[in-house]
């Protein structure tokens, strides 16, 4: 027995003290249903029953589905109230139901009435109830309440279910394809198109930009903010955007990501940045990298632009042996960092005399001291150690950087993007990669992380060692101006190739070249985007839907 008859004092204690206890308790106590396999009166459908004057609208308390088929219909009334009256409804109820069926199709097979102090149940076609249980009965020591678990619990109502769908399941089935000509027709493949890979060779750098030069083009050009309170009007966006993990949900999140304040904000302590982890916490395809990039080259102030130095790692490419990886990760810093001093070659032997500074000059002042420095012994023995430092990765890596961020101004910005596109083991070693950087180098390491990948290690190094002022959530921009931005940078770009080519060409599968003026490209382009989201609103949903977000 799930509660005594004197604790069901009203209607909504029938059905949340025993009527909802009595179908998800286990088996044999009760039915064996999960929450989701019941439906309550907000998402129950209402239909017409009765006839005449006593025709209304209505909808049971409960109503069970299961493989998406109604299969149980439940009605609770307060105690004091007919129970008779109570299963009459139900059955008027589950009879409309079953019309909104094919013919023979009768997914709702049974009803259970209850108002506290009896409880009836009867198949959907029968006047008569055939099981009649007082407050008294409802417990696992009755032979009838045994007969009612026998004929509602989960593992037959799912046969049920299951014996309705394999009769409307095809046995076989084919593909689209196979309706057309033979084999050799169907095996035939289709010559690539020439068109498309023209357009995807000259300006996919517009919609996957890889290399620095390419993303700084994209946030300067092409960048939309994250805004944290903007209204989203596609249904689909909104749902997906709602579906926030508990532990994010409760992260600070950036407010407008084209002035972010917050990041700028903690960037002027810099003596509270060094060896430090700042997480950027977003979905997939939530513009964690592109803000980055927008951010050390755009939306941070000048003044700590000109104090901050940012090397940018992608760890995709990262060899996953951890006896390799501490050395790819030192040559790839060392790369990112060449490119902060422009004007300087890093092979020179003046400018490795001046990275390698503090090194040589204690080999100078110690052993070598005792040596000529004009003789070829001592430079001999100079240039070793100078060969020995120089194919140190690590040692490089850490020297180069000392000498582009020395002294108490600059700051190294070192960004591990993509550690968490990787398996579970794969994404822990990346994890040990980032706190060797952090611990190795006078850095400020930023990992951008998906929402799912922090819920799951916050608790790991390097995660637990973020501070709560250097965790931020980021919120993805709508879908449609993303593309819309990136779409009309590349009708930019093709508007300045026409003017130098006037033709291109492209071959068609039967092997005849086609040219065509090169504006011509935009026109094309421009049609596929105004296809798809100015003239079908459906589609632009599932588009919207399938992305979940805005493309990084």
């Amino acid at each position: 027995m799930f509660c005594s008859l004197e604790e069901l004092r009203t209607e909504s204690d029938v059905e949340q003290k025993l009527l909802w206890q009595l179908l998800t308790t286990g088996v044999p106590n009760g039915m064996g249903l999960v929450s989701a396999d019941i439906l309550t009166k907000l998402s129950i459908r209402r239909l017409e029953i009765g006839k005449g004057s006593s025709r209304k609208l209505y909808y049971p308390d409960y109503m069970v589905v299961i493989a998406g088929l109604p299969v149980l219909v439940i009605e609770a009334k307060a105690p004091g109230e007919s129970v008779e009256q109570a299963l009459a409804e139900a059955r008027l109820y589950a009879t409309e139901l079953n019309a909104l069926f094919p013919s023979g199709v009768t997914p709702c097979t049974r009803i259970v009435a209850c108002n506290g102090a009896e409880l009836q149940s009867a198949p959907v076609g029968t006047a008569d109830p055939d099981i009649k249980l007082k407050h008294s009965e409802i417990s696992v020591g009755s032979a009838l309440y045994a007969q009612l678990i026998d004929k509602c619990r989960r593992s037959v109502l799912q046969k049920h279910a299951d014996e309705i769908r394999a009769r409307f399941r095809k046995s076989q089935y084919r593909r689209a394809v196979s309706y057309v000509g033979g084999p050799a027709f169907q095996n035939e493949e289709l010559a690539p198109n020439t068109f498309g890979a023209t357009i995807v060779g000259d300006y996919g750098h517009v919609f996957s930009p890889r290399t620095r030069e390419e993303r700084a083009l994209i946030v300067r050009e092409a960048y939309v903010p994250s805004l944290r309170r903007q209204r989203y009007l596609e249904p689909i966006d909104r749902l997906i955007r709602t579906a926030v993990m508990p532990m994010t949900a409760r992260l600070p999140a950036l407010e407008n990501t084209s002035v972010p304040t917050e990041l700028a904000s903690a960037f002027r302590e810099r003596r509270n940045l060094e060896n430090q982890v700042l997480l950027l916490i977003g979905s997939v395809g939530s513009g964690k990298s592109t803000f980055i990039d927008y951010a050390s080259l755009v939306a941070l102030p000048l003044e700590l632009r000109k104090r901050t130095v940012w090397a940018r790692i992608n760890l995709n490419e990262a060899p996953l042996s951890a006896e390799v990886a501490y050395g790819w990760i030192s040559k790839a810093i060392t790369n990112e960092l060449k490119t902060a001093i422009p004007d300087e070659d890093v092979d020179d032997l003046a400018t490795l005399e001046k990275i390698f500074r503090p090194e040589l000059n204690a080999k100078r002042r110690g052993a070598l001291s005792l040596l000529d420095p004009t003789s070829i012994e001592y430079k001999t023995r100079l240039a070793d150690e100078l060969i020995k430092l120089q194919c140190d990765d690590t040692v490089f890596a850490k020297s180069i950087a000392r000498y582009i961020c020395g002294g108490p101004e600059k700051l190294l910005v070192i960004v591990l993007d993509n550690c968490d596109k990787r398996t579970r083991d794969e994404q822990l070693m990346m994890f040990q990669v980032a706190q060797w950087v952090r611990t190795e180098f006078r850095c400020l390491v930023v990992l951008p992380l998906r929402d799912v990948t922090f819920d799951r290690h916050r608790n790991e190094p390097p995660l637990d060692t973020a501070i709560k002022g250097l965790t931020f959530r980021i919120e993805p921009p709508p879908f449609i101006e993303v593309l819309q931005r990136r779409v009309h940078l590349a009708l930019k770009e093709m508007e300045a190739t026409a003017k130098t080519a006037l033709k291109l060409s492209y071959v068609l599968p039967n092997g005849m070249h086609v040219s065509y003026p090169a504006s011509d490209q935009a026109v094309y382009l421009a049609s596929i985007l105004r296809s798809l989201y100015a003239h079908d609103r459906f589609v632009r949903r599932i588009m919207t839907g399938l992305a979940g977000s805005s493309p990084v």
